[in-house]
């Protein structure tokens, strides 16, 4: 046997490895007719006619792509302008786009070069990569755990010390204690980085986040967020002192190496903040949403963890239990998808609910009847 077909063999025992774990992923396209209950949506912006039309007269202007990094050909004017209204939005002195989360949080905990960086042990993945990319030494914290934080802070010897933390876990719904964090970051002089992905929109008086609901921007050295989830767009954003936006621009590789963020999009962006800003309504729809999911799971009987956010995760443990539950409602017409390994922890496999804005209050109740019909069905059967 030739070493390519060893090597293809090995995958092939790979996958079936994966497949006896119960742990075998596949994309399954979205076909109309569904309820989606797994988008990131949060707002129901991605068919605004506003923000549509954004797009379309920013294609019409700059053309779809914008060909190369800005380092090579050139930003637009929409970038910097954009930029400008979300570091205002962010209260920070300056911004920068980036084409997604995972490269902006990759680019930048590298780019920063940390000696040391403490991150919460349930972190994305996107978080998890830039800090091994940093080849910093890496403490990881219990997850939402002060305590267990300033533990690792008092020991540490590093002069460059780094907090990196979502706002929002986005596989759990709950949220960080920034007020603490904030506290500690200044006690032992590290900086603090916030990924806002999942908070971005739908908390704060101007839907920028939970940093601006808990009053501690000034707390936060580097604030991160996406422009994919509530916003209903696409791209990310980093916000910070100028300092450190200069420091990007120089040696966040994600940034550097990478084609810019199409303008058309960014149009998109600028008018995504402004609606955002405007009509938080859907940002309490939604939260009330997310509360009525867990009222009724606690009726039932189903773990949500320690979720107080728009995002539900429905704990069911047992990976091929959880997949055959979502597969169940999946049938009745419910677009969700089981949660396993490695996105969570092994044993806590979980159906992610998050619900948008768009959908109505008969959707939310439909599917709280019949997800009470699978889930006593599936006990039955044990």
């Amino acid at each position: 046997m030739s070493t390519r077909n060893e090597f293809l063999l090995t995958i092939q025992e790979e996958l079936e490895k994966v497949k006896e774990d119960g742990l075998y992923r596949e994309i399954v396209d979205l076909k109309e007719g569904f309820i989606n209950l797994s988008s990131n949506d949060y707002l129901g912006l991605s068919n605004h006619p506003e923000i549509l039309s954004s797009f379309i007269e920013g294609a019409k202007k700059y053309g779809i792509s914008s060909c190369s990094s800005r380092l090579v050909s050139g930003g637009r004017d929409v970038h910097r302008e954009t930029e400008d209204k979300i570091a205002s939005w962010k209260g920070k002195e300056g911004a920068i786009l980036f084409q997604s989360g995972y490269h902006a949080n990759t680019g930048v905990i590298s780019a920063l070069s940390p000696d040391e960086i403490f991150s919460d042990r349930l972190n994305h993945a996107s978080i998890i990569d830039g800090c091994r990319l940093s080849k910093a030494i890496l403490s990881i914290y219990e997850h939402c755990d002060p305590d267990s934080l300033e533990g690792l802070l008092k020991k540490s010897k590093s002069r460059k010390k780094l907090i990196v933390t979502e706002s929002v876990f986005s596989m759990d719904g709950d949220m960080a204690p920034l007020k603490d964090i904030v506290f500690l970051k200044e006690k032992y002089g590290a900086l603090l980085m916030v990924d806002e992905a999942h908070a971005t929109g739908v908390f704060g008086r101007n839907g920028s986040g939970l940093c601006e609901d808990m009053g501690i921007q000034d707390g936060v050295d580097v604030s991160m967020g996406t422009f994919s989830k509530g916003a209903g767009c696409f791209g990310a954003y980093i916000a910070g002192d100028k300092i450190i936006i200069d420091l990007i621009v120089n040696r966040a590789r994600s940034f550097i190496f990478s084609t810019a963020i199409p303008p058309p999009i960014v149009c998109a962006i600028s008018k995504s903040i402004d609606i955002m800003k405007r009509e938080r309504w859907r940002a309490e729809r939604v939260l009330g949403y997310g509360e009525r999911i867990r009222k009724r799971m606690k009726e039932i009987g189903v773990d949500t963890g320690m979720s107080n956010t728009q995002i539900v995760p429905l704990i069911i443990g047992d990976e091929r239990k959880t997949m055959e539950v979502a597969a169940s409602l999946m049938k009745m017409g419910f677009f969700v998808r089981g949660i396993r390994y490695p996105s969570v922890p092994r044993g806590l496999a979980r159906i992610r609910i998050s619900p948008s804005a768009s959908h109505s209050e008969n959707e939310i109740e439909f599917f709280l009847s019949r997800f009470e019909e699978v889930w006593n069905e599936s006990g039955r059967k044990g």
